[in-house]
């Protein structure tokens, strides 16, 4: 278990606390979480809108719910979780998905940048 000191960050989007709560200093854990958060992210939002053009609203309503545990890691839900709610609990017209959608892709777009700039620290 490798433990040592990388340089404290101040992210936009991501909030690291529950990480390093979860990681207890453990550094090899903290950047496999990172590299999961990376590569299910985008597939997460890659699902959702590839469901939505399918028109396949229970595919659309459980990754959506899924999505909450993917963005927790980095304390996401407070700011994500409207956005996941009414993907997963609404009626969905493509006006209301294209309003929930889009802002949840710029702002995971903007999260998954800090994320890459968090997981270059560990090199």
């Amino acid at each position: 278990m490798k433990r040592n000191t990388i340089p404290q960050f101040s992210f936009a989007y991501i909030q690291l606390d529950y990480l390093k709560e979860l990681s207890q200093g453990n550094i090899a854990f903290e950047k496999e979480v990172t590299s999961q958060f990376i590569e299910a992210l985008p597939n997460a939002l890659s699902v959702i809108k590839s469901a939505w053009e399918c028109n396949n609203l229970e595919a659309i309503r459980q990754q959506a719910h899924n999505f909450k545990t993917t963005i927790s890691i980095f304390g996401l839900n407070e700011k994500l979780n409207p956005w996941l709610d009414y993907l997963e609990q609404g009626n969905l017209s493509q006006e209301l998905f294209t309003l929930y959608f889009n802002p949840l892709h710029e702002f995971c777009s903007k999260a998954l940048d800090e994320a890459r700039q968090f997981y270059q620290s560990f090199s």
